[in-house]
């Protein structure tokens, strides 16, 4: 019995043990993907990096170049701006106020220029009445009646010279 109970309370303390180190293991592997997150990234990019062609390298290059000017020049800029700010003592109301008036000044309009409808002249008249028409667009119902009647088609309405107004 005592051969028993050591034997289990062995295996009780080596689960324990074993479930410890399992735990030390995971927080240790947690820890590492932690830190090591940007490592890995690095590594992923330098990868792609590396499979790229000559032409797209020095292409990615100039716009990394491109983009770190792009980034130097804004910095450049925040600092002028912040500098004239408190040159002039301006407050965040005075300047929320600017960068309104600013935007609104800077607003590109978002309406597209229509092209204003020009005036037709009629081609076509109701021998019964003043009525004209176009020709373009829907057929007015005073052309539906006449090609009803007389069994034309508006096509066939369009070429006789009967409709037709004289200039």
């Amino acid at each position: 019995m005592a051969l028993n109970s050591s034997t289990s309370s062995i295996k009780g303390t080596l689960g324990s043990v074993i479930i410890i180190v399992f735990l030390n293991n995971l927080v240790f592997l947690d820890i590492i993907r932690y830190f090591n997150q940007p490592i890995i990234k690095s590594f992923t990019k330098m990868n792609a990096i590396k499979k790229l062609s000559g032409k797209d390298l020095s292409k990615l290059i100039d716009e990394a170049a491109k983009e770190l000017s792009q980034r130097k020049r804004m910095e450049v800029l925040s600092k002028d701006i912040q500098r004239v700010i408190a040159k002039h003592k301006v407050s965040k109301t005075e300047l929320a106020s600017l960068i309104e008036m600013i935007r609104s000044e800077t607003k590109v309009s978002k309406k597209t220029k229509t092209r204003a409808a020009s005036k037709v002249p009629a081609k076509f008249k109701n021998p019964n009445g003043q009525e004209t028409w176009t020709g373009r667009g829907r057929a007015p119902n005073w052309v539906s009646g006449i090609c009803e009647t007389t069994g034309l088609t508006v096509p066939e309405f369009k070429a006789s010279p009967a409709y037709l107004i004289s200039e």
